[in-house]
């Protein structure tokens, strides 16, 4: 290659290019696209369970993948007496999903029944619920209880939290 073309610019047209009238204003009107849509990716919950009953249960434990192993095995049993199983329900751990709020948790996993384990557990921007009573939200039932760890060994928040469960 010849050192002095490698310097300059190549030039294909030499020439200056000249526009009609009428063919200038066909060039000047550049179709106008409409501006991108950003997509905001749908977030992922990881969850135990494979939710086939679009039962949504949620916890809080910093410390665990989804529950303590002693708390799961109870929740598993009280599971079994109302006739479903870690199957039929998702178990999300909210302390897994920092800032998830009530409306992105219900609008992505749109669950038939929920149930709240705990004031920890209540995810950001949820409506007011009381405790230990089954309440309709949006036309989904509701239970708000106790967490596993404040009933466990006590016999009189085991027993509300039986009283509304088996009814839901």
């Amino acid at each position: 290659m010849n050192p002095e073309l490698s310097a300059s610019p190549l030039y294909f047209l030499q020439e200056d290019i000249y526009l009609l009238p009428e063919d200038r204003d066909n060039y000047l009107q550049r179709p106008q696209l409409p501006p991108a849509v950003e997509e905001t990716p749908a977030p992922q919950f990881k969850y135990m369970g494979d939710y086939k009953k679009k039962v949504l249960i949620i916890s809080h434990y910093p410390e665990q993948d989804v529950m303590d192993a002693t708390h799961l095995s109870a929740l598993e049993s009280t599971l079994k007496r109302i006739g479903l199983a870690v199957d039929d329900v998702a178990i999300l751990n909210i302390a897994a999903h920092p800032g998830l709020n009530y409306d992105l948790l219900t609008t992505h996993l749109n669950p038939d029944k929920l149930i709240i384990l705990g004031i920890e557990a209540l995810p950001d921007a949820m409506p007011a619920v009381t405790i230990n009573q089954v309440q309709e939200v949006n036309g989904k039932p509701i239970l708000y209880t106790f967490s596993f760890g404040e009933m466990m060994g006590n016999k009189e928040n085991t027993k509300q939290f039986w009283n509304q469960v088996k009814e839901f």
